[in-house]
């Protein structure tokens, strides 16, 4: 097991909190059979809070050791829950939200680690020091043993109970959160269209409903929990007070010595706070087993693979009458076979599945007119079909990081050195104002249109794909850059089969083939 020295020290850690718990009374009860010296003396209380020291300067330590262990669990289970994540489909993402996911993984990962290296821990230390606790009461009076046992099952099942209605309802919670967190980072994440408003009264109307369902969700759950929890630690408390004036009634009618009062005023709160770290580690179970389900989850909502290995791409075959979306099919007519050096148009109005054809090509979606070196493409694999097909989608992604590692999001390949990236034509407007080294601002707050769609299109060519897909490349960006851009993939068209999404004119004897050209003749320059 990998982790087995970490849950050793933490059984440790166990081991000496309940040496701590339990010292005094142990050193009491042997004391007071001692009957050579007196039960206090100065020696035997220096060495009480010695022991008791001591130990807390070890848990200390063992603290600091487990802290450090959380770095690497917990970033295990977070990229690994990415990574299932990741390999979801891609419809199953859209209906999530990226937002969404990523804040049920967060919570995921911090409450297995919560139960992992606390609840699961405590549970079992509890139960040892609550019947240590039991078996020395027992030494001083037996019925009043029996009347504090009665207390763990009647706390054990009443939470057991209560943790099944707030799994249920926790897990709604999240969901909850979740995509109030979504909605309100839709509306702030553009900050040059919120802080060109006036004044800010009308965004934070727009908030509030997300607020509402936020923080209402998180009421509701808190609300039920501490409601019963209250009741259930009610009788509990009823079961404590009980026992300690049954201690000392018993010690007022001679019945037990001032020792075993002190005992049981000793040993009973810490019987009671074992009862109560054991109840609290069930209630927080409930995050646990709500992780784990959503972990195995995201495992069954895995996409669908192929099992033919791509090595190259000789030619794509389409012959397609309709695509398909969730719950409909868009007609769309593409009725072609491309090599390399063929560039084809796409055509169509908004929403005719112009998009949903680019995404058919790397199997996010079904569709049965498409076709590589004559295999359907989803009989491929996934990661070959991707290493060979590349997509730049409108909305290209920028990330907060140098220019350098903008441009190797993807992986950085063996042939693509710094030499070769400031030679590239399509840098050479970039890097006159900058460096491989220029750190780019969030959302490349920086960069110009044609700057970020000229780094999104080096990026997609630095795996030298057979495929590239380009939708809406160059819509907005300013005349010169698109020039370019199109020169540049006219000047490289025999690497690739290339397909473009574009509504604009585009040069001519750029693209020889046309794509679902009749049901929009004008989008294709006909």
């Amino acid at each position: 097991m990998k982790y087995k020295p970490f849950f050793l020290t933490m059984l440790a850690m166990v081991f000496l909190s309940s040496v701590t718990a339990l010292v005094a009374p142990f050193l009491l009860q042997a004391w007071s059979r001692d009957t050579q010296r007196a039960p206090l003396t100065f020696q035997r209380i220096l060495l009480l809070v010695s022991v008791i020291f001591a130990s807390k300067v070890l848990s200390v330590g063992l603290t600091v050791y487990r802290e450090r262990f959380a770095k690497e669990f917990n970033k295990k289970n977070f990229l690994s829950m990415l990574n299932d994540a990741f390999y979801m489909s891609y419809d199953e993402i859209l209906k999530e939200g990226p937002t969404h996911l990523l804040e049920r993984i967060a919570l995921a990962v911090e409450s297995i680690y919560s139960h992992m290296t606390g609840g699961f821990l405590e549970i079992w230390s509890g139960i040892g020091v609550a019947l240590i606790c039991l078996l020395l009461i027992a030494g001083v009076q037996t019925w009043l043993a029996a009347l504090l046992f009665v207390a763990l099952p009647l706390n054990y099942f009443g939470f057991r109970a209560l943790n099944r209605q707030l799994a249920q309802r926790c897990q709604t919670m999240q969901e909850q959160t979740s995509k109030g967190f979504q909605q309100v980072l839709s509306r702030i994440q553009n900050v040059d269209a919120f802080k060109q408003l006036p004044e800010y009264s009308p965004l934070l109307k727009g908030l509030t409903p997300a607020a509402q369902r936020i923080y209402g969700s998180m009421a509701r759950v808190n609300e039920y929990a501490q409601s019963m929890s209250i009741g259930l630690e009610g009788l509990t408390q009823i079961i404590q007070n009980i026992a300690m004036l049954a201690l000392v009634h018993a010690f007022s009618n001679g019945l037990i010595n001032a020792y075993s009062l002190l005992l049981g005023t000793l040993v009973v709160p810490v019987y009671f706070t074992s009862v109560k770290a054991i109840v609290n580690a069930h209630i927080n179970k409930r995050d646990f087993d709500v992780a784990m389900d959503f972990q195995k989850e995201l495992k069954e909502r895995r996409e669908r693979d192929g099992k033919q290995p791509l090595q190259a791409v000789q030619d794509v075959s389409l012959h397609i009458a309709s695509l398909t979306l969730p719950g409909r099919e868009l007609p769309f007519g593409a009725q072609a076979v491309l090599h390399k050096g063929d560039i084809a148009q796409i055509c169509g109005a908004s929403g005719c599945g112009k998009s949903t054809l680019a995404k058919a090509m790397l199997n996010f979606r079904p569709s049965d007119g498409l076709a590589i070196n004559g295999l359907k493409i989803d009989q491929y694999q996934n990661r070959d079909l991707r290493a060979r097909v590349e997509y730049v989608p409108q909305s290209t992604p920028i990330l907060c990081g140098t220019l350098r590692e903008n441009l190797f999001l993807n992986g950085n390949p063996a042939h693509a050195s710094d030499e070769w990236l400031l030679k590239h034509p399509l840098l050479q407007s970039i890097l006159e104002s900058k460096t491989l080294d220029e750190e780019i601002l969030e959302n490349g707050a920086n960069l110009s249109g044609g700057e970020k769609q000229k780094i999104a299109l080096v990026r997609a060519l630095l795996s030298r794909p057979d495929v590239l897909i380009l939708d809406e490349v160059c819509s907005h960006i300013d005349g010169d850059a698109r020039t370019q851009i199109y020169q540049f993939l006219n000047d490289s068209r025999h690497e690739r089969v290339t397909l473009l999404i574009a509504h604009e004119a585009l040069p001519d004897g750029l693209v020889n083939v046309w794509l679902n050209r009749e049901e929009a003749p004008n989008a294709c320059g006909a």
